[in-house]
Formats: C-alpha cells, sequence, structure tokens
C-alpha cells in the first residue's frame, strides 16, 4: 500500500466516522422542528378570544366575543421560522450571490488586489495605525 493510498483509506474513514454522527444530530433536530411546528399548528388552528383587563371583550352586551387573531398570526411566524430553520438544515435553500463593481472598488477591496496582483503585501502596510500615523503594527 503506497501513501497516497493510505491517505485515501484514511480520509474515507474520516467522512464515514464524521457523517453518521451528523445525519443522527440532523435527525434528532428535524423530529425537534415537527413537534415545536404541530404546536404552533394547533395554536394557529384554535379560536382565541379578544381579552381586555381580564375580561373577554363582546361587540355588545352579551353578545358574541371578539376574536382574537394575535395569537395565530404569531403561531404564522412561527411557522415560517421552523420551516427556514428546516431548509437551513437540510440545505434547501440556494446560496446567495454577491456582486462587486468591477469599475469602481473601494479603496480596501483596491489595496487587496494590488496586494495579490505583485504577490506582496505592501499595500498592507498603508493602513493608518491607532495613533493615525501611516504604519500600522504588525
Amino acid at each position: 500500500m503506497d501513501v497516497h493510498t493510505a491517505y485515501e483509506a484514511v480520509q474515507r474513514g474520516l467522512r464515514n466516522t464524521l457523517q453518521e454522527p451528523a445525519d443522527e444530530v440532523r435527525r434528532l433536530e428535524l423530529e425537534r422542528l415537527d413537534e415545536l411546528a404541530q404546536k404552533a399548528r394547533e395554536v394557529m388552528r384554535a379560536t382565541h378570544y379578544l381579552v381586555s383587563q381580564g375580561r373577554v371583550v363582546r361587540l355588545t352586551r352579551g353578545g358574541m366575543p371578539l376574536e382574537d387573531d394575535g395569537p395565530v398570526l404569531q403561531a404564522i411566524d412561527r411557522l415560517l421560522r421552523i420551516q427556514e430553520r428546516r431548509a437551513r438544515l437540510l440545505g434547501l435553500d440556494c446560496p446567495q450571490r454577491v456582486g462587486i463593481d468591477a469599475q469602481n472598488p473601494g479603496e480596501e477591496i483596491r489595496g487587496l488586489i494590488a496586494a495579490l496582483v505583485t504577490g506582496g503585501d505592501e499595500d498592507l502596510d498603508d493602513e493608518p495605525g491607532p495613533d493615525g500615523s501611516g504604519d500600522a503594527p504588525a
């Protein structure tokens, strides 16, 4: 067995060893999210009455109580947050794209690009230090 084959075998073993616990943790987290979502759905489906100063609010004396949509809307918000967490956990969201205006880069970006092109860090030393001088402490 050569060094490359041994290295690949070790890497494969590490991936398999780490993947199994990660899958189990992910499964447990999804179960917890399912439970939370079920409770939020129960709140969303229940009827809630508007209460003021400890008393149910009615449109007229002896009339039907007014329903309160606040708890329902809060349950909807919670369900959306649970769905967002589930999507992140499962990797369902598309990666965000970030663009840089190459015609108008900022000074900091321009300095980094110059340092990359020249292969040195001489442009990075021009940053002002804490005392306002041209040399930043190393």
